[in-house]
């Protein structure tokens, strides 16, 4: 926390603590005996009225940083390469490929046509439903030589 952002929270405990003695009927001031200015009341106002504005700009700031991140997270995924989102041959992959389908669920291929849910082992597919789809692949091993 920086000097300035030190001295504006301690001015702030400070106000919230002349309201507090307000609202409990002791006077707003530090005390009942001090030589506290009779327009305290108004400066406490006016700084107040600072402070939000600049919190505003804080927001409107930190909403342009918001926008410049999300343009380059898309940019980001337009750019970055996409393995094919459905294969017309469900059957052409290797053994132990892993897709993704809509919804999160993993279905892995045991090869010669046997697509298995990940948690659901003993029911295997021919392909995996399209209604599912479209699948992103996950993984996808070596083939073989």
């Amino acid at each position: 926390m920086s000097t300035g952002d030190k001295r504006v929270q301690d001015y702030l405990e400070q106000i919230r603590s002349r309201v507090d003695d307000w609202a409990q009927g002791k006077g707003y001031g530090p005390g009942r005996w001090s030589n506290w200015s009779k327009d305290a009341a108004e400066h406490d106002v006016v700084f107040l009225v600072n402070h939000v504005a600049d919190l505003n700009d804080k927001i409107r700031e930190l909403e342009a940083w918001e926008g410049r991140y999300w343009a380059l997270l898309e940019e980001c995924e337009r750019s970055r390469p996409h393995g094919p989102e459905y294969a017309e041959n469900m059957s052409a992959f290797p053994k132990g490929t892993v897709l993704l389908d809509n919804e999160g669920t993993a279905w892995q291929f045991f090869g010669k046509r046997e697509w298995h849910l990940m948690w659901d082992v003993d029911r295997g597919y021919s392909t995996p439903p399209e209604k599912y789809g479209p699948y992103k692949i996950i993984y996808k091993p070596e083939e073989e030589k």
